[in-house]
């Protein structure tokens, strides 16, 4: 499975085998570590432990992409107000508030 843009390994667990705790056995099959930067990269995954999840990712045509940039991570971490949540139907984005 190829990562895109701004997908975790949790994202990637989640999608392919339906449960976030196969993320440590993708990371060790793959040789990487959990916060690695994998935009682009082909990801060998594990066997599904939850079918109906995965399924129901899929169907739905769901991809989580929940990984975030340092700059976002420090505006929220320290409540910069140059930067707004922004909520598009449940899909949050970090602004630059001009």
């Amino acid at each position: 499975m190829k990562a895109k843009e701004r997908q975790s390994l949790m994202d990637i667990a989640l999608l392919a085998c339906g449960d976030v705790e196969s993320v440590f056995a993708i990371a060790e099959k793959n040789d990487l570590s959990l916060t690695a930067d994998l935009s682009g990269v082909e990801i060998s995954v594990t066997e599904a432990v939850n079918e109906r999840v995965s399924a129901y990712l899929s169907d739905n045509g769901t991809e989580p992409a929940t990984d975030s940039s340092s700059d976002e991570q420090t505006a929220l971490i320290s409540n910069d107000e140059n930067y707004i949540l922004i909520s598009n139907n449940n899909d949050y984005q970090l602004t630059l508030n001009i």
